[in-house]
């Protein structure tokens, strides 16, 4: 493996690597918050679910806290025109509820 890189995880699933990989950076950063784009589809599982912000993919009930949703920089069906020359300072300054 490239570099530093010694070890690799097979999982079975998007779901089962999408919590590993949300454990890990947990594990590793110290720090319980995460952030996840708005309109993704992250996995069936409770943690993935919480990283899903679209109400239709995912049940009614509280999933996995800490989980902070931000709007994807997107030049063709975001918010923002393609042709406004600061469309990358403003996508970072929405909030949730934009």
């Amino acid at each position: 493996m490239p570099g530093d890189l010694k070890v690799c995880y097979f999982c079975n699933s998007g779901s089962e690597a999408n919590d590993l990989a949300v454990m890990m950076a947990r594990l590793y950063t110290g720090n319980f918050d995460m952030i996840a784009l708005r309109n993704c589809y992250h996995g069936g599982n409770m943690s993935a679910m919480g990283l899903t912000s679209h109400s239709t993919w995912k049940f009614n009930t509280p999933h996995s806290f800490g989980v902070h949703h931000a709007v994807a920089a997107d030049p063709y069906r975001g918010p923002v025109p393609a042709s406004d020359p600061e469309a990358g300072r403003h996508y970072p300054q929405m909030s949730e509820r934009d």
